[in-house]
Formats: structure tokens, sequence, C-alpha cells
């Protein structure tokens, strides 16, 4: 789930093959802009904790920060809160684009069509599918 090598040039690759209309690189599991993402929200999840830390620190009794800590505290609180949003809407966003609206019901069932997989995630259902063949 966490980014590796190449998975920017992998994004590139993804966007570009979609929006050229041309065959997607093979993928795993998780898609390289996917993984990417991921490590988005982790930071910008991970800011908003530790700023709001800070900024509920202040209200302990006898706890006094620094002016400067309160308001860069409070700036970078406010920055990852609007850096969450955006992650948020361009979350939401992929959907627009066709190939990513398969994965609609997979977000209230848990499951994906076996043709996306198939389709989209090659390496990993090749891995799959060997998993499923050496079990029967």
């Amino acid at each position: 789930m966490w980014p590796k090598k190449g998975d920017v040039k992998g994004s590139y690759l993804i966007l570009k093959a979609m929006l050229l209309k041309q065959k997607e690189p093979p993928s795993e599991k998780y898609l390289p802009e996917q993984r990417i993402a991921y490590l988005y929200f982790v930071i910008s999840i991970g800011l908003v904790i530790v700023t709001g830390i800070m900024k509920v620190i202040k209200n302990i009794m006898g706890v006094q920060p620094t002016n400067g800590i309160l308001f860069w505290g409070a700036q970078l609180h406010n920055l990852a809160t609007v850096m969450v949003i955006l992650g948020v809407v361009m979350h939401l966003a992929a959907f627009i684009v066709k190939e990513n609206r398969k994965l609609l019901p997979g977000m209230f069932t848990g499951y994906v069509d076996e043709e996306y997989v198939k389709e989209r995630h090659s390496l990993w259902y090749k891995k799959l599918k060997k998993t499923y063949e050496k079990q029967y």
C-alpha cells in the first residue's frame, strides 16, 4: 500500500493511457496513483492530528506555548484541513473517469467485478488465480 519506486512514472503512464484510450500497463492490487494518494492522506491527516494536539495543549493549565508555535500550529492545521478536503474531493472526482466507475459498488459491498480486476489489476489477478488454483 505504500508508494514504491516508479509509482510517479506508473501514474503518468496510466493517466496517459486513459486519456489516449490506450491499454494501461499491468498493475498490482493498488494502482500507483492509489499508493501515492494513500501517502498524501497519511501525511495530511497526520498533520491535522499533530497540529490539533498542539492547539489543544494551549488549553492545559500551566502550559503556555509561544505565540509563534500557536500561530504556525494554527496555519499548518488550516493547511492540512484544506489538504484533506481537496484529497476527498479529488478521490470522489476519480469516479468521473469511466474506468473507475466500476469501483463504485465496491465501496458499498467490499467486492469488485472480476472482469474489472482482470483488466485493470492484471498482476494482482494472476496472483489471485495462482493462489486459488493451489487451493483447489
